[in-house]
């Protein structure tokens, strides 16, 4: 029967072993500094998934409001203006 231990988030980003293997990655950060991330678990021989950054809050507002919704510039500050959607620069 397998069997193993059952860690919490926090005994995940300290395990020794997993360190070891490569599972336990460091991202920096803009407002949090260094932060642990757990890694891709399937491991497979020829190819590597890239650990990057999560979006941060309202940075890609804009972009999809634009691609999905076909807002304009003039829009968008409107709905910024009204409270509806947010400024990116508080966000940083």
């Amino acid at each position: 029967m397998p069997c193993s231990a059952c860690l919490d988030t926090a005994e995940l980003h300290h395990d020794k072993h997993l360190k070891a293997r490569g599972f336990v990655h460091e991202l920096e950060l803009p407002v949090h500094g260094k932060v642990p991330f757990l890694g891709f678990a399937p491991r497979l021989s020829d190819s590597e998934v890239e650990i990057t950054p999560p979006p941060r809050l309202g940075e890609h507002t804009d972009e999809v409001l634009g691609d999905e919704l076909g807002l304009d510039e003039s829009e968008l500050l409107g709905l910024r203006q009204a409270g509806v959607i947010g400024d990116p620069a508080r966000f940083d």
